[in-house]
């Protein structure tokens, strides 16, 4: 009995001090000071307060990815849904008409050479669709061997749809097609005559991101442009064929 009171008050001990330990509350921890190079507290926020990932998908397709560090809208970069390109460039008829045989019989050297000029403004419907519309103009030089020559010519307007798909953040390949008319002109040894002409283009485009919103292209289509009755004698007047461009885009 004598030898067992000692292990028992012993263990009546450890019990006691077990108890009070965990009866006795924890000081709570305090957070380590924050450094230079942690990340700033409000990109630790929850995902809810910036752009979902799709927004961010579409940002990257359209060359304007969020890299900003905070993701409020910049004043400095409008998010307008429009496209505005200039093109200038050149190309040749495909298909002959009455009136090039007309002018090579009465010595004129006739050229199937043309040139054009226009302008796109297209507003986007969705990330790889825009539709809108383009204003332009097209003429040709018919160059006479023994004396002046004469000019022909027309200014159209075309509602025109794109559809384009982001290659890479630089490169990206569209193709478009379009619909409308145009007023055109001939102007032969002093003497002029006018009419309408309808239009139809198709064709391919290729763009080169340069900058935020700025873009260098390539373009090449086919046209139909043909000008029914362009003279007393109903002689056909081609204005369409195959052409190049190359231009500047700017867009948000």
């Amino acid at each position: 009995m004598s030898a067992a009171t000692p292990r028992r008050r012993l263990s009546v001990a450890i019990v006691a001090l077990s108890i009070v330990a965990s009866a006795t509350p924890v000081c709570a921890q305090e957070a380590p000071a924050r450094r230079a190079s942690d990340p700033p507290e409000d990109e630790l926020a929850e995902v809810s307060s910036g752009p979902t990932l799709v927004d961010r998908e579409r940002a990257a397709r359209r060359g304007r990815p969020y890299d900003r560090p905070s993701y409020a809208p910049d004043p400095w970069d409008p998010d307008l849904p429009v496209q505005v390109s200039l093109a200038a460039g050149g190309g040749a008829t495909v298909v002959g008409s009455s009136l090039d045989d007309a002018l090579a019989s009465h010595d004129y050297a006739v050229s199937s050479a043309l040139f054009l000029g226009d302008i796109t403004v297209l507003g986007r419907v969705l990330d790889w669709l825009s539709i809108g519309g383009r204003f332009g103009g097209r003429g040709r030089t018919f160059v006479r061997n023994d004396g002046p020559g004469g000019t022909a010519g027309g200014v159209d307007l075309l509602v025109i749809v794109m559809a384009r798909v982001q290659l890479g953040r630089v490169i990206e390949l569209g193709v478009h097609g379009g619909a409308g008319g145009a007023v055109v002109g001939l102007d032969l040894h002093g003497a002029a005559s006018s009419g309408v002409a309808p239009r139809l283009t198709a064709g391919v485009h290729v763009g080169f991101r340069v900058g935020r919103g700025v873009r260098l292209f390539l373009r090449g289509s086919y046209d139909f442009f043909r000008w029914f009755g362009a003279d007393r004698y109903g002689d056909e007047l081609e204005l369409g064929g195959v052409s190049g461009a190359l231009g500047i885009e700017v867009r948000s």
